[in-house]
């Protein structure tokens, strides 16, 4: 099962405090679906969300995703502010706008250094 079909799971990283650094999660274009940032501490800032053809952020029409329910990414962007002591965990959650329960969960682990 590949990352596009089973987006749960969790990830670590290491970012330097003051970089900008982006996630990139995978989700099923059309379907209404759309990760969110469940709870970010103040040590992180957000700085910006885009959607698009994935990691390798080509065009749409490189990756199909203009054919309807084509997968692409959500691109979050952000900015570990200070380094921490410990780890910091980014929460996000697949679910559509009008549903109160998510169907996945990504956990990402940030050591800011």
């Amino acid at each position: 099962m590949t990352e596009a079909e089973d987006p749960t799971g969790s990830e670590d990283r290491t970012v330097a405090a003051g970089e900008a650094f982006p996630i990139d999660l995978p989700v099923s274009g059309g379907t209404g679906y759309r990760w969110e940032l469940a709870d970010a501490p103040p040590t992180v800032e957000y700085r910006e969300q885009d959607t698009g053809p994935g990691p390798g952020r080509g065009s749409s029409a490189d990756h199909g995703a203009t054919e309807p329910g084509a997968p692409v990414h959500q691109r979050f962007v952000l900015r570990a502010t200070s380094p921490g002591t410990g780890v910091i965990e980014l929460d996000f959650v697949l679910r559509r706008p009008w549903e109160s329960e998510p169907i996945a969960h990504r956990l990402i682990r940030i050591q800011v250094v």
